[in-house]
């Protein structure tokens, strides 16, 4: 698998488990996405709970007042 960066630089796996391993920081990069891609999840579902749970307590009559 071959990359081609800007100024025709190029990064070059030869096998996908060294694409993993991204030169020994792979623990690192992939834990980053990982929590990365938690944290904008929950800030995108956390909302639509929320809504929800509001909006069940309002059809039973229990609104904020």
């Amino acid at each position: 698998m071959t990359c081609y960066l800007d100024e025709g630089l190029a990064m070059s796996w030869h096998e996908f488990h060294e694409f993993l391993q991204m030169g020994g920081y792979g623990a690192y990069v992939w834990s980053a996405y990982g929590v990365a891609a938690v944290v904008l999840t929950t800030n995108a579902l956390l909302p639509v709970f929320r809504f929800r749970a509001l909006r069940r307590e309002i059809e039973r009559g229990g609104g904020r007042r």
